[in-house]
């Protein structure tokens, strides 16, 4: 087994030590619904098989699990416009897609803009934090200026409008 293959598999046996710890449970607001692409939950969130993606040895950011999705509003301030006209809007996408990658996600698309808003980019990334820790990574250049938004799905707003909480207005 290679040293790679070697230390792969110590992670996802680490991963999966945590996971079905009987004081852990895992915490995602995309817990996946299919057992054969996300493994195998008790009713409590608790994993209780490893996800699939990991069995076959295919590793991922996210350990099998589906990826929060983000728009990042963007404003180049002078110096950030200065190296977007120096390199281009190509190369600027490729930095974007590396950087992503780095926290673990994808880029899905790219879009200059008119306007008050210099681009923006959809990406799937792991969670909140690693969404965190791209803005603030990329804002602390100050080349940018961002603005991360979490997108939900359709099926997420219809899951929320049929908690139907209950919320007592401020002075009522």
């Amino acid at each position: 087994m290679a040293d790679g293959q070697a230390q792969e598999l110590a992670a996802v046996e680490v991963w999966f030590q945590i996971a079905t710890a009987s004081s852990l449970k895992i915490v995602s607001s995309r817990r996946p619904d299919s057992v054969g692409e996300s493994g195998s939950y008790d009713p409590d969130g608790k994993a209780t098989r490893l996800p699939y993606m990991l069995q076959a040895g295919v590793g991922h950011a996210t350990m099998g699990t589906s990826m929060a999705k983000y728009l990042a509003i963007i404003t180049y301030t002078a110096e950030g416009l200065k190296g977007l006209m120096d390199k281009g809007g190509t190369a600027r996408v490729e930095a974007s897609r590396e950087f992503v990658a780095g926290a673990g996600g994808s880029l899905e698309s790219f879009y200059f803009a008119l306007g008050a808003d210099d681009a923006y980019i959809v990406c799937d990334l792991p969670d909140n934090v690693a969404a965190a820790a791209t803005a603030m990574s990329a804002a602390a250049t100050g080349m940018v200026v961002n603005r991360m938004v979490a997108l939900l799905t359709p099926e997420e707003v219809d899951q929320a409008a049929a908690a139907r909480l209950s919320y007592r207005a401020p002075g009522s």
